[in-house]
């Protein structure tokens, strides 16, 4: 998911970074931020992969084997 704080800091970043250069158009700013937009959801989703990868491994880990007494 992407917050209203999230999309806030990345608008905010871009405009400071393109208020830097000079001849930059609307056109490139605004796919730069849909690029960073997209790459933090798909951090995100990694994240929450990565979270269930590891509960499903340590239900593994520690669940008792049938050998256990």
């Amino acid at each position: 998911m992407t917050s209203r704080r999230l999309i806030r800091i990345k608008v905010l970043q871009l405009l400071y970074a393109y208020s830097k250069k000079e001849g930059v158009s609307q056109a490139e700013t605004e796919r730069d931020l849909l690029k960073s937009i997209e790459k933090s959801t798909d951090l995100y989703y990694q994240i929450l992969l990565l979270l269930t990868e590891l509960r499903h491994n340590c239900l593994l880990y520690t669940s008792p084997s049938p050998r256990d007494p």
